[in-house]
């Protein structure tokens, strides 16, 4: 839970993301306790794009900038 923690932190002060099958879980929930939607949703998207994926190991990562709507 603390690498999902840190995670968001991180985000809070970069809107930078790193998600990774090691640590979406716990981001995931972090995010649904302090109610951040936005990152919530970044989770889901990451694992519908990784259960879809055929190519998806045990390494793969993705890091997402958040861009809000104006």
């Amino acid at each position: 839970m603390l690498s999902g923690l840190g995670q968001v932190l991180e985000f809070m002060y970069t809107a930078k993301l790193t998600l990774s099958s090691q640590n979406v879980e716990d981001v995931s929930a972090v995010a649904t306790f302090l109610q951040m939607q936005e990152i919530v949703n970044a989770c889901t998207a990451y694992q519908t794009l990784a259960v879809s994926s055929s190519e998806t190991s045990a390494n793969d990562s993705a890091t997402c900038k958040y861009i809000p709507n104006d």
